[in-house]
């Protein structure tokens, strides 16, 4: 059930994702652009009402005008079925101070948090912990390696993971 939120996170709730309002908007804008010239020319062409183009316009606004109320609706409906994260993404620091890496879990109750070096995930395709997965402790995590390295972080409670949190860092 993880894959599948992560999935629904990627499209409803990042940035750019598929079933944002903003990327929504973008594409319908982009397809009218792609099409305006080629449906002014077919009404004339065929001899519609003149001010039909004008009304297909104004059709397509009207559309993008309801994207909000109808994404709400769906991301109603796919909450329902519990499909989006329960715990709330780990952050992890962006600066590396004295060789330390630092991630803040906002979650509640028995929280854990796993994270792995290598850009794995620290879930495993099982739902289990991965083998490459390591418990994040008090006072940060102190890389032994330097240069660039991918840190990938997730909450974990028993049975429940959090949002995957990527953070490429240069460790010095």
């Amino acid at each position: 059930m993880t894959t599948v939120r992560d999935y629904v996170n990627d499209h409803y709730v990042k940035q750019n994702g598929v079933f944002t309002i903003d990327s929504l908007t973008k594409r319908i804008n982009e397809l009218v652009a792609s099409m305006d010239k080629l449906y002014a020319f077919d009404v004339s062409r065929w001899g519609f009402k003149p001010d039909l183009h004008i009304l297909w316009k104004n059709e397509v606004n009207r559309m993008i005008s309801e994207f909000p109320a109808r994404m709400a609706f769906l991301k109603g409906k796919v909450q329902n079925e519990e499909m989006f994260h329960t715990l709330s993404s780990v952050t992890i620091s962006e600066t590396v101070l004295n060789k330390t890496v630092i991630m803040t879990n906002t979650n509640q109750g028995l929280t854990e948090v796993y994270f792995t070096v290598d850009g794995t995930d620290p879930m495993g395709n099982d739902g289990a912990i991965s083998n490459s997965a390591i418990l994040y402790g008090v006072g940060g995590y102190f890389p032994q390696q330097s240069g660039a390295v991918t840190i990938t972080a997730r909450a974990y409670q028993v049975n429940n993971w959090g949002q995957k949190y990527i953070a490429n860092l240069v460790i010095e």
